[in-house]
């Protein structure tokens, strides 16, 4: 249960970084439940970063295309909004955990493992310097399908994709 609680202050802890340039804890969400190397340490890959403890993959849930993930992969899940805009903070207003149900068949069928439902706003301003004191609120519905320390995907409900980590090769 410990491992859970971790992994679920881990994704509070980003998803209140998200804005304020604190982009580790974004990176760490995605972290967690690493195989460990002898030493007692996880085993991590220094050059990919939000990638440690497996590989990703972007899964278009319209209409089921696969895509690679970016070289963060917190920025398939994050990084939605237009160029021309800046994401300046979070309000997340849901937050409810409860057993993994897959939400219109959409999702791995998981046994044993949690959701993690949160949803709220993006607090988003334009780059343009005449418009910099301009903030809208965007929506996001998010859900987290974990299995004991490891997040086993994330679906953005409003944006259509998935983002699910691969099986680990055998």
């Amino acid at each position: 249960m410990a491992d859970l609680d971790d992994t679920l202050e881990r994704i509070r802890r980003g998803y209140h970084a998200l804005g304020v340039g604190a982009h580790r804890d974004v990176v760490a969400m995605f972290e967690g439940g690493e195989p460990e190397r002898e030493g007692g340490e996880p085993e991590r890959d220094a050059g990919a970063p939000g990638r440690t403890g497996g590989e990703w993959s972007v899964i278009d849930l319209v209409d089921g295309h696969r895509y690679a993930p970016r070289e963060l992969v917190a920025m398939d899940l994050f990084g939605s909004l237009p160029s021309h805009w800046q994401l300046v903070g979070v309000d997340v207003e849901h937050w409810h955990r409860g057993p993994w149900r897959r939400l219109l068949g959409f999702g791995p069928a998981v046994d044993g493992a949690e959701s993690l439902v949160v949803s709220g706003h993006y607090r988003a301003r334009p780059r343009a310097p005449e418009w910099r004191w301009h903030v809208e609120r965007v929506p996001f519905i998010h859900i987290w399908c974990l299995a004991g320390a490891r997040v086993k995907s994330v679906s953005s409900y409003l944006d259509a994709i998935e983002v699910r980590r691969l099986p680990a090769a055998a």
